[in-house]
């Protein structure tokens, strides 16, 4: 990263400018010193211009120093705020990403629903349709808007009946209807929506008989709660001290969404090559991010943006909550450069030569009785001392910066990996539950006995809906003995009649009061993950007298799931990797390990911390020095207050923490 060095912020930065000032009166005082020691060098006999010129490649040696120092001062300065504001603006887009994948599946598993497609067909009221949306939106309240579409554009059904909309000509009917698979994604205005500026639409071509090679017969548009989405990312990224401004550009670099309105304004066009950006009366430094992408979903070309005032960004953190014997175990790890470091020797060296060589000169002068010399020479070291003293001084300070600055984003690393996770989770909690409204799945359960081709059916939409969210290694379908009559994967399946009924989910499963509640499994050994550790999301389907008839079951891939999301919450070096030091994990309060983000631990592993970072209220943190097998850590603890609806509506309790650990 060389934007350091063309930024031109060094005058910016509080503790360089107190650098600069004190080394400035330090080198005129040295320059003042040798000229009253040249016209006192004839005392020395002839001795003196040697003295004099090796003084002189010392002072030589100590500006090389401080430009040295200078460097790097400037350099780590910057490199700390650019590596949190890009950390920002990375999740900006990725969080975001994570949520808008789940959206591509919904809509291409919705617009194959069977009783939808059936209500096109006019075999369904409109009053049950919208109903049945109703319910769908109950579990993914991340919509605020469902349209169900005739090819003609006529409204046949919609959920907000204050919208009323009878017709549209937006020309994603066009488009979506030329569609044999998948799915449409925009960010515009529509007239489905006349009152909003902007919308953001998934849609699909909504097929016959909910097959998804089938007809089309109209269009399912679904409207994402953008607006409301952002506002909890920025709530999760920014803490109440923290000025920085989070923003949502499109592919054109405009903003689409911002944390603040009054700094940064809606369509305002951001250069993503410039470092530094003038907003009201205040300069920004600023950083731009593309998505990683997740699961292969990449979206519109977004990007997440995040700006921080300079006078802002250098401020010197708070210090006096570090220890000495944080700062020992600091100042000598990996975290700090080997320059910074090796300027610290330097210094210390060159002090020492200076020392020797002053000596040597008091010992001339007293030989030739040059008295007048002596106090030129001590002047000479003190100034060598009160250069090495600010050496010290630039280093601590930003050493401690750094340090207090690791500190507190420990929390915040930790605070990010436990709200991915609980965003994450609660799509699962979602799909189990609204697959088992599925009609199919409900009409081949009534059945006395399943023909070949029913079976053949369900298996294959079952794959469809695999297929979609890949976040699953099976999905399957059991009846209420606990016979799994199907899967989307049979041949991943233990036997090929296997039956879970001594399962603890299944029973709990198959005692569920409504379709609002689900069952999930105890993190544990499974013989649906391989023998791996990994938890079953459960729902149980009902008839419509609202009798269980069997549950459906859905495997989640925690294993690479899981170390992703950690993996997404770690502080990154200026060359975008993990910061070799840091890890993250996910535990439960007794100290089982759910996942790591590296190898250290594996699931299940047993982990010692403190009662401080593990015996935590939902939605605090804390952080610690903490030593855990011979090595000293950082360590930040948040724990689990789930998303939106889940865990927070006494539907599900399974308190978890991230903890993140940065090694001292």
């Amino acid at each position: 990263m060389s934007e350091f060095k063309v930024a031109n912020l060094d005058e910016k930065i509080p503790h360089l400018v107190d650098f600069k000032e004190s080394l400035f009166q330090l080198n005129n005082w040295w320059d003042a010193a040798s000229i009253i020691a040249r016209v006192n060098q004839d005392s020395l006999n002839g001795q003196g211009a040697s003295l004099l010129e090796s003084m002189q490649q010392t002072k030589t040696r100590f500006i090389e120093l401080q430009d040295r120092l200078h460097e790097c001062l400037l350099k780590e300065s910057f490199l700390k705020v650019q590596m949190d504001i890009s950390f920002k603006s990375q999740n900006v887009i990725d969080v975001l990403n994570r949520n808008l994948f789940e959206r591509t599946a919904d809509v291409g598993f919705l617009a194959t629903d069977t009783k939808i497609s059936n209500f096109v067909l006019g075999e369904v009221p409109k009053a049950e349709i919208i109903q049945h949306l109703k319910q769908y939106v109950a579990k993914y309240s991340v919509y605020d808007e469902i349209f169900i579409l005739k090819l003609s554009g006529e409204v046949a059904a919609n959920i907000d009946q204050t919208n009323k909309v009878k017709k549209s000509s937006d020309p994603l009917i066009r488009e979506v209807k030329q569609l044999k698979t998948g799915y449409k994604e925009y960010y515009r205005f529509t007239d489905l929506k006349p009152n909003t500026e902007n919308s953001h639409l998934f849609c699909a071509p909504i097929k016959e008989h909910g097959g998804a090679d089938a007809a089309t017969l109209g269009i399912l548009v679904m409207s994402f709660k953008l607006k409301d989405e952002m506002e909890r990312i920025y709530s999760t990224l920014l803490s109440k001290e923290d000025s920085s401004v989070l923003a949502l550009l499109d592919n054109h670099h405009k903003v689409i969404a911002t944390s603040n309105t009054q700094q940064l304004q809606h369509q305002a066009s951001i250069n993503p090559q410039q470092v530094l950006h003038q907003l009201t009366s205040q300069e920004y430094i600023a950083n731009t991010s593309a998505t990683r992408g997740y699961q292969g979903y990449t979206g519109l070309a977004w990007s997440g943006l995040s700006m921080l005032a300079v006078n802002q960004a250098f401020k010197q953190s708070n210090t006096k909550i570090i220890k000495s014997e944080e700062y020992k175990l600091w100042k000598d790890s990996n975290l700090v450069s080997n320059e910074l470091k090796q300027i610290n020797k330097d210094s210390k060296s060159l002090n020492r030569e200076l020392t020797v060589l002053t000596l040597n000169g008091k010992s001339i002068s007293y030989r030739l009785k040059a008295n007048s010399f002596m106090p030129i020479l001590e002047k000479l070291r003190e100034l060598g001392g009160e250069m090495n003293t600010v050496v010290d001084k630039s280093v601590a300070e930003i050493n401690s910066t750094a340090l207090s600055n690791f500190k507190e984003n420990c929390i915040f690393y930790s605070n990010l990996a436990i709200e991915i996770m609980d965003r994450n989770l609660y799509e699962r909690a979602n799909d189990c539950r609204w697959w088992a409204l599925n009609q199919e799945f409900i009409s081949a359960l009534q059945q006395a006995e399943l023909s070949k081709d029913k079976l053949r059916l369900i298996c294959a939409q079952l794959g469809y809906i695999n297929d979609l969210y890949t976040v699953y290694t099976n999905i399957f379908i059991y009846d209420k003995q606990g016979k799994i009559i199907t899967a989307s994967k049979p041949a991943d399946l233990p036997t090929d009649s296997y039956n879970v009924a001594n399962n603890t989910w299944c029973t709990q499963t198959l005692k569920l009061q409504n379709s609002q509640q689900y069952a999930v499994s105890d993190f544990a050994q499974s013989e649906f993950y391989a023998g791996k550790s990994t938890y079953i999301y459960n729902a149980a389907i009902k008839n419509n007298l609202g009798e269980n008839i069997g549950g459906i079951g859905l495997v989640f891939d925690s294993e690479p799931e899981f170390k992703a999301m950690l993996q997404d919450s770690l502080p990154l070096n200026e060359h975008g990797q993990i910061i070799e030091s840091a890890l993250a994990l996910f535990i439960t309060p007794e100290g089982k390990v759910i996942s790591c983000s590296d190898d250290t631990w594996s699931p299940l592993d047993t982990i010692e911390l403190p009662a401080s970072l593990t015996q935590l209220a939902p939605a605090e943190s804390n952080q610690e020095l903490i030593l855990l097998d011979g090595n000293y850590y950082l360590a930040g603890a948040t724990a689990s207050s789930g998303y939106r609806e889940y865990k927070n509506t006494n539907d599900y309790v399974n308190p978890l923490l991230a903890v993140v650990l940065i090694k001292l």
